[in-house]
């Protein structure tokens, strides 16, 4: 296996800067703390039982910051002494899976009120399987939209130019009309296995460039449906990140997908380090084969009566109910969806939300 140090150095430094930074000393203290669990790699990485896996980010109780810490056994030594001296907040880890869908799901239906290309539509690789559209976005002199690598970048395997269709494969015909563009970019997702050195994913996304004469009506701006009522269209305001989606921590939040269209959640998890969510790494026609990523610096969302999001709302818009977008869905378990951060996300694309 390769040598993944500078990982293990970037991480222990990333924890460090996180927890601080909305801590102060007690943040320095506790990343201190969580040296001994940093070095414990999860266990797709260092082949240790699957107990052993920990994740951590930070999240908000009685209007403070507190650290969050995910795993399996909360009688870990080191565990037990961050919740009891820190008023650390301890949850399940939990192992997401991507919400692309993926062969043995073709019967997910689609959400009724999404047949148009809007925010929330189906979208897919022309060989691929479908997710949701993000939102409209700007780069250079032109207009593209944006869903999820894993789903339009099928695990790596796709190019530059190849043809992206809304609604995606199986939701609609592999058609020229169906064709709303090409590929431009997305985000390579590292497999530990691979990679020489960071294995980390954080940017879980893809761009698009919009074919004008075959889209239709390009909006000027990107609209969601409003919290209030879905036959309502709100636009977008502007994006966030950092600190300004911090302070959002415990707000609701909304989601319009392809399989679920529109549903609320609470962020609860901001600067979460090492999630393993797992990808179906596979094409139509191939036995379909799960792989572990590790992904880092996300958000999570805790469910709110219901899943926030299920398979194939992968790429969905997460935004907050006055109108900022903050991420869009990569993966979820009943309990928790797992969002890969807007503004990170676009700075990777060097695109700008319309």
């Amino acid at each position: 296996m390769a040598d993944h140090t500078k990982t293990h150095e970037y991480l222990a430094r990333s924890t460090r800067d996180v927890l601080s930074d909305y801590m102060g000393d007690e943040g320095y203290e506790i990343a201190d703390s969580l040296k001994d669990l940093n070095a414990l790699m999860p266990a797709v990485l260092a082949g240790r039982p699957a107990d052993k896996q920990v994740s951590w980010g930070i999240t908000r109780r009685d209007g403070k910051f507190k650290v969050m810490i995910l795993a399996d056994d909360d009688t870990d030594p080191t565990i037990q002494g961050i919740v009891r001296s820190y008023g650390g907040v301890f949850v399940n880890r939990l192992t997401a899976e991507v919400h692309s869908l993926d062969p043995t799901r073709l019967n997910v239906p689609i959400s009724p009120l999404l047949r148009e290309r809007t925010a929330g539509a189906s979208i897919g690789h022309k060989s691929g399987y479908p997710g949701t559209l993000g939102c409209f976005v700007r780069k250079s002199n032109w207009i593209g939209v944006i869903s999820a690598s894993h789903v339009l970048g099928r695990n790596n395997r796709s190019r530059k130019g190849d043809e992206i269709l809304s609604p995606g494969s199986p939701d609609g015909p592999k058609l020229h009309s169906s064709k709303i563009g090409t590929l431009e970019d997305y985000f390579l997702l590292s497999h530990f296995e691979n990679a020489s050195d960071n294995y980390l994913c954080c940017q879980d996304i893809a761009l698009v460039k919009i074919d004008v004469a075959n889209f239709g009506d390009v909006p000027k701006v990107t609209e969601v449906w409003s919290p209030q009522d879905p036959n309502t269209p709100m636009p977008i305001k502007r994006v966030i990140g950092g600190r300004d989606v911090a302070n959002r921590l415990g707000e609701r939040v909304c989601k319009v997908g392809r399989t679920t269209g529109l549903t609320f959640g609470i962020l609860d998890i901001v600067g979460l380090q090492r999630q393993r969510i797992v990808i179906a790494d596979s094409d139509p026609g191939e036995n379909p084969t799960e792989r572990d990523y590790v992904y880092t610096n996300i958000l999570a969302v805790r469910c709110d009566y219901g899943p926030f999001s299920r398979a194939g709302d992968s790429g969905a818009l997460v935004y907050t109910e006055d109108g900022c977008a903050i991420g869009i869905v990569i993966a979820g378990t009943e309990q928790y969806s797992f969002v890969s951060p807007l503004d990170a996300c676009l700075q990777d694309m060097q695109a700008t939300i319309l």
